[in-house]
């Protein structure tokens, strides 16, 4: 009796933590060759160099073929009177091949250029997998483009984060916790919130392992992808894209007509201090439930 509880001790304390090789992103930025201006934007308290690139112009990226880029584009209203704007620009790894984008956008007084708020429009983002072989990725602005625009352009940087023992980390705001039953374990999930009610506050630098559902119609067999955007004090991180189907061995109890995709993961690097993270869901089409956890090694930090 006494060895069988325990071995039900072993196997909890294993289903609670997981040992993973995993990779971390985070976002470096790229800086272009070219016909462009920087400029040093200050965003809810933190610099952010853009680069600003006039009508007729064109600018140009090195980049590596499977980089994951994002392209982050504002509007230049420092000229326009209109309270709502449509710019255009090009796009593509072809230079006489450049797919044609245009965005519409209102001035975002969150940014400022030398202490003056409302001259860049609110931030458009273009993400692209980069083809085999693509070596550069080029903007342009036809010369007939209503306005300047601001790009702030990176790529994906992954690192190898060793293996770790991961434990179960509580958000420290939520207000929709979702119970689910994995083979008849009774797990606690936590609903994105689009009013930012879920808030995760880490002690840096350390990683944070991100455990992703999505609650489907009953009905629903088939894969579903939707984009979730992680905020890192405001600022948007990152936005992934995760492609997902209907768990088998998972079952949302309190929720009968509903049934959970499987388990998706990733990865946040946290830099070193505090910092609070929260999540949107941009396209607002399903309901994703999240899970956290963070490396057992640096829970001595959250204590401190």
């Amino acid at each position: 009796m006494k060895k069988n509880v325990v071995l039900v001790a072993v196997a909890l304390f294993l289903f609670f933590t997981a040992i993973v090789p995993a990779r971390a992103f985070e976002w470096v930025t790229l800086a272009p060759d070219g016909d462009e201006n920087p400029v040093t934007f200050s965003i809810a308290g933190h610099d952010r160099v853009y680069h600003q690139l006039k009508p007729g112009k064109t600018m140009y990226y090195d980049i590596a073929e499977h980089d994951h880029i994002r392209v982050i584009t504002r509007a230049d209203l420092r000229d326009v009177d209109e309270s709502e704007v449509v710019y255009t620009f090009r796009l593509g790894y072809d230079e006489g091949n450049m797919h044609l984008f245009a965005r519409a956008a209102t001035a975002d007084d969150n940014v400022e250029l030398n202490g003056k708020p409302g001259i860049a429009g609110d931030e458009r983002i273009v993400e692209k997998k980069t083809p085999k072989a693509a070596k550069r990725i080029y903007i342009k602005l036809d010369k007939d483009a209503p306005m300047p625009v601001f790009f702030r352009v990176q790529r994906d940087r992954f690192e190898t984060i060793k293996q770790e023992n991961f434990v179960v980390y509580t958000p420290s705001r939520y207000n929709n916790p979702v119970n689910v039953s994995v083979r008849e374990n009774l797990l606690t999930y936590y609903g994105v919130d689009p009013k930012g009610n879920l808030e995760v506050a880490v002690n840096g630098p350390t990683v944070i392992k991100v455990l992703t559902r999505v609650m489907m119609e009953d009905h629903m067999r088939r894969e579903i992808k939707f984009p979730l955007a992680i905020y890192e004090d405001s600022v948007l991180k990152r936005t992934v894209l995760i492609n997902t189907s209907a768990s088998e061995v998972a079952i949302l109890p309190d929720h009968p007509d509903r049934r959970p995709t499987r388990g998706d993961d990733l990865y946040i690097n946290v830099p070193a201090g505090t910092h609070t993270y929260t999540f949107d869901l941009p396209e607002n089409e399903y309901e994703a439930i999240l899970r956290f956890f963070i490396p057992e090694s640096d829970l001595a930090m959250e204590a401190e």
